[in-house]
């Protein structure tokens, strides 16, 4: 190491986790990197310095168990303690500081949605109808069995399918075309449609009005994540299952394997 780079990383370690992170970690190591990802390193950042305080770099390496202590006093789940020192241990690594020991998680199993369960969230949304207001209310179930259908269908996460467009939807070739700023691994990616689901589609179309950036969204949600988890908690209590919309991703696949797709096609 020569002596230039040595008194950089030197001075480096010498400043607070903040200072480090908002002078050097960004610049120089997220400065192409998608929000979602400055949004999270940001809130572990301020997570820790929250509850450590904003102390010099080389100070932290003794602390990880109070950190660990206070999160599972806030009832936070192994993998969430697990998540924010993954996230810490990219700065402390870039700063060459000693980085924090991985948080033991049990691996998590793949939830399995069966026919059943999938029936019976269906039939709770036809009783959910609180949100989203601008929809009439004999019209707010088409728009969450619709989602669900949708994602049975194409496989895509919420964050994607939120931000699709009626440009992303060719009607005439049914397929839906996914751009590389609505995937999460930053790909373009083209996703069949059925007839069927089409049809469901063009009938949310002629739900009530709605202004702002969010008029030509398939699904126009407008109301926050807060308000959708409330609304698909009532509906998935009342059905009596633990169903999420990121399950039925797995659902889609067992649906493609009834129909004769091959593990390559699944992939």
């Amino acid at each position: 190491m020569n002596g230039s780079l040595g008194k950089l990383i030197q001075s480096e370690t010498m400043q607070t986790l903040t200072e480090f992170y908002r002078s050097v970690y960004v610049p120089t190591r997220l400065k192409k990197r998608e929000s979602t990802t400055l949004i999270q390193y940001k809130a572990t950042i301020n997570l820790v310095t929250e509850i450590l305080g904003n102390l010099p770099l080389d100070q932290y390496d003794l602390l990880q168990s109070a950190f660990t202590a206070e999160m599972k006093g806030r009832n936070a789940a192994d993998a969430t303690i697990d998540k924010h020192i993954r996230h810490i241990n990219a700065v402390f690594k870039h700063a060459k500081v000693a980085i924090w020991n991985r948080h033991d998680v049990p691996e998590k199993q793949p939830k399995i949605v069966f026919d059943n369960e999938f029936q019976a969230l269906y039939r709770a949304f036809g009783n959910e109808n609180q949100f989203p207001k601008y929809l009439a209310a004999k019209n707010r179930p088409h728009f969450w069995r619709t989602i669900m259908e949708f994602v049975a269908v194409t496989a895509l996460r919420r964050e994607a399918v939120l931000s699709l467009e009626w440009c992303n939807v060719n009607t005439k070739e049914r397929f839906l075309t996914v751009e590389e700023w609505q995937d999460k691994k930053k790909r373009r990616r083209f996703k069949p449609l059925t007839d069927d689901l089409i049809a469901k589609l063009h009938k949310l179309q002629g739900f009530g009005t709605v202004t702002g950036p969010k008029r030509h969204c398939l699904f126009p949600w407008v109301h926050g994540d807060k308000k959708w988890y409330e609304c698909w908690n009532s509906a998935k209590n009342a059905a009596g299952v633990t169903v999420g919309l990121h399950d039925l991703k797995r659902f889609s696949g067992e649906l493609a394997l009834r129909c004769g797709a091959t593990e390559l096609e699944l992939m």
